[in-house]
């Protein structure tokens, strides 16, 4: 284990579906959830698994005699379903419930976000089934150069066309994170209103305010200089 991890439980298990099958010790810590092989069971072949409880997207349990095999017996199952929609099953003697609801609960108790080792894209995906315990919180981007991210909570997008309206057109830009595209704005507006067009520039500022920040609300990260 990592130096300071505290393991909350232990239950002895087979992964059954998702790696090569591996029979040990299936640990549930405040970071992860780890699987210590027990390399006699697993016939020198048992390989460690490990998941970050952050990347978890949902559970499910089985019943008894519903579940895969564990040596040769019908036993609990516990899916494991990451937020990439891979499963990973593992099989026990033992109820796997209080493992479950353990998880389920570091799952909701989890608000602080570990490192990402890379860049996750927004994406739809569908719910949860019946019975299933589902992570509190969706995965999040890590700033990216060249890249305004979604916001939490998400900037207004009324709002942001208010302030371009308000701000020669750009107001509402430097609210949404797009700084240099906002000031950018302001200026050619300005500059256009010496010859009577700058209005144009101003109206299209309002109207890209709202669309822009609308896309950053439905969680969809956008160009520093990105127009519409």
């Amino acid at each position: 284990m990592l130096e300071g991890e505290v393991v909350r439980l232990r239950l002895q298990a087979q992964l059954a579906r998702g790696y090569p099958q591996t029979v040990g010790d299936l640990c549930l810590t405040d970071r992860r959830v780890v699987l210590i092989p027990n390399q006699v069971l697993s016939i020198g072949f048992g390989k460690r698994w490990e998941v970050r409880i952050s990347d978890i997207r949902y559970l499910h349990t089985k019943r008894p005699f519903e579940g895969d095999s564990f040596i040769g017996g019908a036993g609990n199952s516990l899916e494991i379903v990451l937020r990439n929609n891979t499963k990973h099953v593992f099989t026990a003697l033992q109820d796997v419930g209080p493992m479950c609801q353990a998880l389920s609960q570091s799952m909701k108790r989890q608000d602080i976000l570990e490192e990402i080792d890379s860049p996750s894209i927004p994406y739809s995906s569908p719910p949860p089934p019946d019975g299933a315990y589902a992570a509190a919180t969706p995965p999040k981007a890590l700033p990216q150069p060249g890249l305004v991210m979604p916001s939490n909570p998400p900037k207004d997008p009324v709002l942001a066309a208010f302030l371009s309206f308000m701000l020669a057109g750009g107001g509402g830009q430097i609210y949404i994170g797009q700084v240099k595209k906002g000031v950018g704005i302001i200026i050619v507006s300005l500059v256009l209103s010496c010859v009577g067009i700058g209005l144009i520039t101003w109206l299209l500022g309002v109207v890209d305010a709202y669309v822009i920040a609308n896309r950053l609300k439905s969680g969809v990260p956008v160009g520093e200089m990105q127009m519409f």
